[in-house]
């Protein structure tokens, strides 16, 4: 009797315990049904990422790199989604530890990396770091675009001297693009005329070639080319005589800027190279109103300055320009081009005497001081135009006065 309760107890218990293996298998193949497979993560997360649902691809990402902390792949795409969702902060994360785990043979993936950062680091408005890291990526990799980042980095940072040495002793071929990044470090440095030359071989050479790096920067170039050749004219007060060949080029870049679209940045420079001299000799005149007619008519404000830099008031006020085709922003400054030109206008009939201050014609001119103009500020940029003092004085006086009586109406500058 006792052997047969001891044999019930034993089926019992392996029936207990054959329960509990079963529970356990059950629970463990739940478990790993819910745990998905690390493939199949990560072919989810790119897929994501290349369909640009950066925040649904980072999640998955994260989550991988939970489960492997120094993979690099997964770190350096969840930096690179990062970077697209503007969280730069965090992308400089997942990139830093991206180079930090990245396998030191593998040199153009930790140049990608450093690369990476140098994005970061544009972003983040970190021009130093920006640098550092160009440079790492150049030493990681030498290729021509390394070459060209750590150079235009160094370039950006005002280290001209390195980055000429860089480019001096660069092991790896340089393509005519780099006569362009010369002629911005030469004219950085001074040196103006090798500056000229640099930039003639590379729009000559690079223009019409298919270039990813001539094409990234082709405006910039024309721009700098333009500085490097006007600059020196301006410091020297126009006084140097300009010969056919420079004059010819002179008109040639400018109209490249034009269709690079590159105009705007150097417009306002050539009216402050032009007004800001002590001296202005007419010989530079007929260039610039050249320069000035080859502007298409969305840029008739811009024409209209160049015009007034010049003193050729008469062509400026022939130039079709109404206060609506000109940007919200600019509409101040087309008030002023309109004052001084109907200003200087009557100044001249003034001068020959065939013009008052009774004229109907100045109380218009009064008028459009007074409603656009009116704030001492103003006054002193957009009245005296040179000439005759003893001419222009009764006509500052009469503005004054008008200032004056109805300052009270008129707007103030503000300088907070």
């Amino acid at each position: 009797m006792m052997k047969k309760i001891k044999q019930g107890k034993n089926k019992y218990i392996k029936r207990i315990l054959f329960f509990i293996s079963f529970c356990l298998l059950l629970f463990s193949t739940t478990i790993h049904a819910q745990v998905p497979d690390t493939k199949v993560m990560k072919e989810k997360a790119d897929s994501l990422k290349d369909e640009k649902q950066y925040e649904a691809a980072v999640t998955l990402y994260e989550a991988l790199i939970k489960k492997e902390p120094t993979n690099s792949y997964f770190l350096e795409k969840a930096g690179f989604c990062y970077f697209f969702l503007e969280n730069y902060p965090k992308a400089r994360e997942k990139y830093t530890l991206s180079a930090l785990y990245r396998d030191a043979n593998d040199a153009t993936l930790l140049a990608s990396d450093y690369a990476n950062l140098v994005a970061v680091y544009a972003r983040l408005n970190m021009p130093e770091k920006e640098m550092e890291y160009s440079l790492k990526a150049y030493q990681a990799h030498e290729t021509p675009f390394s070459l060209w980042n750590a150079v235009s980095a160094l370039n950006d940072n005002n280290k001209f001297e390195e980055g000429l040495k860089l480019l001096n002793n660069a092991n790896i071929v340089k393509g005519p693009e780099f006569d362009g990044l010369y002629g911005l470090l030469y004219y950085k440095m001074g040196y103006y005329d090798k500056s000229i030359a640099m930039f003639e071989l590379f729009f000559t050479n690079c223009e019409y070639v298919k270039s990813e790096l001539a094409n990234i920067s082709m405006g910039d170039m024309y721009e700098w080319a333009w500085y490097a050749l006007t600059y020196p004219l301006s410091i020297q007060n126009f006084e140097q005589p300009l010969i056919k060949a420079d004059s010819v080029k002179m008109v040639r870049w400018f109209q490249k800027l034009i269709e690079y679209d590159g105009i705007n940045s150097i417009i306002d420079g050539t009216i402050k190279q032009i007004t800001s001299v002590n001296k202005h000799t007419k010989v530079y005149n007929p260039i610039y109103l050249q320069l000035a007619n080859s502007l298409p008519q969305q840029y008739c404000l811009e024409k209209i300055g160049i015009l007034s830099a010049i003193n050729d008031y008469d062509a400026a006020a022939l130039v079709k320009c109404n206060e609506s085709d000109v940007a919200e922003k600019k509409k101040p400054l087309f008030h002023i081009y309109r004052f001084r030109i109907d200003y200087n206008q009557f100044l001249v009939d003034w001068k020959a005497g065939k013009a008052t201050l009774q004229d109907e014609r100045w109380h218009t001119v009064t008028d459009l001081f007074s409603h656009t103009l009116g704030n001492i500020t103003n006054i002193d940029k957009a009245m005296v135009e040179g000439g005759n003092k003893a001419i222009e004085v009764p006509l500052l006086a009469a503005v004054y006065d008008l200032f004056e009586k109805g300052k009270k109406q008129m707007p103030t500058e503000d300088n907070s």
